[in-house]
């Protein structure tokens, strides 16, 4: 620790927000078929959550996106979003990942995510599903 006296040219200086990181989040609700949204990809973090109907920690990548154009979510307007790891999202990262092997997200990315549809669930307790149609352009370098 600097006492004052040393010069803070010494060391490497790091922080943090809570509000770099909790964002409004694109939960199942916000999501209907014909949605769209467009942005740039500006982090992405490891979430642990419970499953509300297992009881059960489950993990997973939510990723933090600067909108083109802002959305509603609870009444405020957002620019800056969180897409959190819904089934048929990480379904289609996995998919872009198999069509494109050594994809990976990388910030400045520009993600455009598309509700192609809403599955039922089939198990009582469960929720619908949002379906998602995933397109990433990156410029070249």
């Amino acid at each position: 620790m600097p006492d004052g006296k040393e010069s803070a040219k010494q060391y490497d200086e790091f922080g943090g927000s809570t509000d770099n990181v909790l964002v409004p989040s694109l939960s199942a609700e916000f999501w209907r078929e014909g949605t769209t949204i467009k942005g740039s990809l500006l982090s992405f973090r490891e979430v642990t959550f419970t499953d509300r109907v297992t009881n059960q920690k489950r993990s997973g990548m939510a990723y933090r996106i600067q909108l083109e154009t802002p959305v509603t979510i609870k009444d405020e307007e957002a620019d800056i979003v969180e897409m959190p790891p819904l089934t048929g999202f990480v379904a289609a990262i996995k998919d872009v990942k198999q069509k494109h092997p050594g994809y990976s997200p990388k910030v400045g990315d520009i993600w455009i995510i598309n509700c192609n549809g809403i599955r039922e669930a089939t198990r009582p307790d469960y929720s619908n599903s949002p379906n998602f149609e995933l397109k990433i352009r990156r410029a070249k370098s």
